[in-house]
């Protein structure tokens, strides 16, 4: 590896496994966000901080950011004490939020100008709540030498990697596996309710669903979590308010950029439109109810 050095902006629930998995394979890690107990956590482990997206970009030729949109994303690049004026030519800035592709076109073009490369490189994690460390899927898009240039920080950072093509191509990719993901995610809780509400254990039903022919990713994320829980009882069930289940769905807005990308190429999508409309809370209550009691 030529170059072992990123930055890293955005330590939440995805950015945190992320930055994590660079410094595991011995990155200098320098690292942006908003949130000091986010900073103070990953320091520990040994990232250097940066007082502002400006000061990592000063610092690093390679910068990753993980944050929650466009005007998120906007702000840590243009706003005050941002990255675009201290970008230094030759350096690659990795978008790895998911966004409009278009968004990330219009900022390739823009970067080319000052000669930086702009790659997007959205992710999905298949080990779940678990964020397994270097485990993910990444769907990269971008020019194919400003890609293979930092491979090396795909790599630490995923087990499945995948090159496709253009820019915005990898957030096509990823737009693709969301509305995938929410569709199969309410079909499952459907089922799921039906066996509740005929007499069945949820545990016992998940686990003999994740070894079938219906089984997904989630049912077997899901078979996992539930192995070393057991239903409240009356007495514990009492101490503490039943957590929310974890639906497993996606944001409302990436919902919503999936279909818009839908229409912008003319793809029907009469199940997802369908699927988008349902009130599933209300529609599967003994399955939330069922989840509820494992989780409490």
């Amino acid at each position: 590896m030529a170059n072992l050095k990123a930055g890293f902006i955005g330590i939440g629930n995805m950015g945190m496994p992320m930055a994590k998995s660079l410094l595991q394979n011995h990155f200098e890690v320098t690292v942006f966000d908003i949130n000091p107990a986010a900073m103070a956590e990953i320091a520990r482990l040994g990232a250097k901080v940066a007082a502002s997206p400006a000061e990592l970009a000063r610092q690093n030729r390679i910068i990753i950011t993980m944050v929650k949109d466009e005007t998120q994303t906007d702000r840590i690049i243009f706003g005050e004490q941002g990255l675009w004026e201290m970008l230094q030519e030759g350096s690659t800035l990795i978008l790895s939020s998911t966004l409009n592709p278009d968004y990330c076109r219009n900022l390739y073009q823009k970067a080319r100008e000052k000669g930086v490369s702009v790659i997007d490189a959205p992710v999905t994690d298949p080990s779940g709540p678990a964020h397994v460390l270097g485990c993910l899927t990444i769907m990269v898009g971008g020019d194919k030498e400003a890609v293979d240039g930092v491979w090396s920080v795909f790599q630490a950072m995923g087990k499945n990697i995948f090159y496709l093509g253009r820019i915005g191509n990898g957030q096509i990719c990823k737009l693709v596996n969301q509305i995938n993901a929410f569709n199969i995610g309410v079909v499952t809780r459907e089922s799921l309710n039906m066996g509740v509400k005929a007499g069945l254990d949820l545990k016992t039903m998940v686990e003999a669903l994740s070894t079938g022919l219906g089984s997904t990713r989630g049912l077997q994320n899901m078979a996992e979590m539930l192995r070393s829980r057991q239903p409240a009882t009356q007495d514990n069930s009492s101490l503490q308010k039943p957590k929310a289940p974890p639906q497993g769905k996606m944001g409302v807005r990436d919902r919503l950029l999936a279909l818009e990308l839908a229409q912008t190429v003319g793809a029907q999508m009469p199940v997802a439109h369908f699927i988008n409309r349902l009130e599933d809370e209300s529609l599967y209550a003994d399955y939330t109810k069922a989840l509820s009691e494992y989780l409490s």
